[in-house]
């Protein structure tokens, strides 16, 4: 009798337990729902609303929306549910042409080995004659308990050439990610010089270095007298910037072989 009972229990406990697929249960779906969004005001003086789409991963689809839309089943390995395709378009607003992006497709994209360079692909002018898909990348992953964010530490600007001739749009490709301090970090930028082999001038590129961030926190000049706790009690405070904190010099020749030093950005940091 006991034996049964013990069966029975875990017939029931088995049928309420889902299997689940890196953290998230198996037989969930990616999906693209409508996302209305106001992009401005149109030369007839009224907003202007478009469909910038919206990527949401459902397992028991219920609402319309979703049991319309066309799901991305999970694969091995994959945990997030990501804009995996997006578009590009201009919309005639009252103060000129906006560019906007807007979600074409979401899926499942691979986020278990960390931080990684993920495919996005990017249509520019669609449904023209001038339309072009191109992947852009985007950066996607953990980090872990570093305290770091899995950003671009490398990318290559690309122009894109639609009605008003090349160079209409530019967009920056992501060529590389990686895990950096998300208030600065360094990340690649590249300068071209020459370089002299016997009797021959050879053109060369090299990658400097430039420091990208934002919101490095403030520092402390003068306090209240006599009090140790500056940060709770400061009378004024010093603005720092994102800047090299470290680099090496190498000396090069310019386009006219005139010789000059280029300093090379190996560290960045708030100071």
């Amino acid at each position: 009798m006991d034996i049964l009972k013990t069966l029975i229990l875990l017939v029931l406990v088995s049928g309420t337990i889902q299997t689940t697929v890196f953290g998230r249960k198996k037989g969930c779906s990616c999906y693209r729902l409508p996302n209305t969004t106001t992009i401005g005001i149109d030369v007839r003086r009224r907003l202007h609303e478009a469909d910038m789409g919206r990527c949401v991963e459902t397992c028991n689809a219920t609402d319309s929306d979703t049991i319309k839309a066309t799901p991305e089943k999970m694969s091995s390995g994959s945990s997030s549910c990501n804009p995996t395709e997006v578009t590009s378009r201009s919309y005639p607003l009252i103060g000129g042409s906006k560019y906007k992006t807007a979600i074409a497709k979401c899926g499942y994209q691979n986020t278990s080995s960390g931080c990684s360079r993920q495919a996005l692909f990017k249509t520019f002018f669609d449904g023209t004659s001038y339309s072009i898909r191109h992947d852009i990348g985007v950066c996607h992953g953990s980090c872990g308990s570093s305290g770091h964010a899995c950003k671009a530490i490398d990318s290559l600007m690309m122009a894109i050439k639609g009605p008003n001739g090349k160079g209409e749009l530019t967009h920056r490709v992501i060529k590389k990610c990686g895990c950096v301090n998300p208030i600065c970090h360094r990340v690649a930028f590249r300068e071209v010089f020459k370089r002299k082999s016997g009797n021959t001038w050879i053109q060369e590129e090299k990658d400097v270095g430039t420091c990208v961030g934002t919101g490095c926190p403030r520092s402390c000049v003068r306090c209240f007298f006599g009090n140790k706790y500056c940060s709770q009690h400061c009378l004024v405070f010093r603005e720092r910037a994102c800047i090299a904190t470290n680099y090496t010099t190498e000396h090069v020749h310019t386009g006219d072989h005139k010789e000059k030093e280029m300093h090379i950005i190996t560290e960045c940091g708030c100071k």
